[in-house]
């Protein structure tokens, strides 16, 4: 079966810090398995948002629409996988890590509290700042500027997925591709 990918309109997020960022050179997600390599190389990043944040509610109720026009008919618990898979909830993580080892909870407690999104790209995303002139940022001011902990936004575009079934298959979801982002 053939995995058939749905686009949708391309948005701005809300200001959030943005963690771990591959913005100007590939992430090479690269592992051997039986001598053979594993995984893909892209451009990524991760926005973490207060829950609290009033403009947050916007992100929730984009990805929650998509998910509810792919799959009308779908149950509430898979509805919520979905949803978790792209808006990911910090207490729910934090809950999960925590039943598993009070060590490990400790390092993602800085996530209570938080939604966190994670877009990625084939592509290097045209990259902007405030105050630094109306075009995308040359190489050096973006490894600059673009650091862990920085705050700025993402233009992404969502794409809803089908999946493929078997033992080894991949559930149906939404991607979030990463075509520029603002530092702010």
């Amino acid at each position: 079966m053939t995995t058939k990918n749905r686009t949708y309109d391309e948005f701005t997020t809300a200001e959030g810090r943005i963690v771990k960022p591959f913005l100007v050179e590939k992430d090479q997600i690269v592992q051997t398995r039986d001598g053979r390599k594993v995984g893909r190389e892209d451009f990524h990043g991760t926005l973490i948002f207060a829950k609290s944040d009033p403009s947050v509610q916007g992100l929730v109720q984009i990805i929650a629409s998509i998910v509810n026009a792919e799959w009308p008919q779908g149950a509430q618990d898979f509805k919520y996988q979905v949803l978790n898979g792209v808006l990911m909830d910090g207490d729910v993580y934090h809950a999960g890590v925590a039943r598993q080892s009070a060590e490990k909870a400790v390092k993602v407690e800085w996530q209570r509290g938080h939604y966190l999104i994670k877009a990625h790209s084939q592509f290097q995303p045209a990259m902007f700042a405030n105050g630094h002139g109306d075009g995308p940022l040359d190489e050096v001011t973006a490894k600059r500027l673009f650091v862990s902990g920085c705050y700025g936004h993402f233009c992404i575009v969502p794409s809803a997925y089908d999946g493929t079934p078997g033992p080894r298959g991949i559930p149906p979801g939404v991607t979030l591709y990463l075509n520029s982002v603002l530092w702010t």
